[in-house]
């Protein structure tokens, strides 16, 4: 039996390095700002977005968006809700292609699961021509609290379940 290896991922644009979890389905180059899928062995371009204001962003979540539709790309308590919310306030926020960190990271679901979650909160499919993206939601830690954007939402531990060291460090910070 051969021991297992680390096997660092690459950019395909650019031969940067890619920055993710083995959990995640998306990573980030570090060089050139784009974001791949990665399954197994396959990697593909995903267009990545970033809602909200990176001059006061401490963390950005990730959200799976098609048209004006959002769903949480990582495990919560409060899908339902973390979704309503971001997805009314999408048109509010400023959107602008990622430059750098905070990165999405922690984008655990795949991007089949959006549509899954639509059917199951009962909610009107997109439009079919609208590309799916992946929009990093810029959070900030201020007063022991997480606040969204806008501070239209304060997030709780539970409100990010995913098992990520980021994360659970970032969420249950002091």
């Amino acid at each position: 039996m051969t021991a297992p290896r680390f096997v660092p991922l690459t950019c395909p644009s650019c031969s940067g390095n890619l920055l993710g979890r083995a959990q995640d389905r998306v990573a980030f180059c570090t060089s050139c700002a784009r974001g791949y899928r990665v399954d197994g062995d396959a990697i593909a371009a995903v267009p990545v977005l970033v809602a909200g204001d990176a001059r006061d962003a401490d963390l950005a979540l990730p959200f799976w968006r098609r048209g004006t539709l959002a769903w949480p790309a990582f495990t919560s308590a409060r899908p339902l809700l973390l979704a309503r919310v971001v997805s009314l306030h999408l048109g509010e926020w400023k959107l602008a292609p990622i430059e750098g960190a905070p990165w999405p990271l922690g984008a655990r679901l795949a991007p089949e699961t959006f549509e899954q979650a639509l059917v199951f909160a009962g909610l009107d499919a997109p439009p079919a021509g609208a590309p799916l993206e992946l929009v990093g939601v810029e959070v900030r830690h201020v007063d022991r609290r997480w606040h969204l954007p806008d501070d239209c939402a304060v997030l709780y531990p539970d409100d990010v379940l995913e098992g990520t060291s980021l994360l659970e460090a970032a969420l249950v910070r002091p």
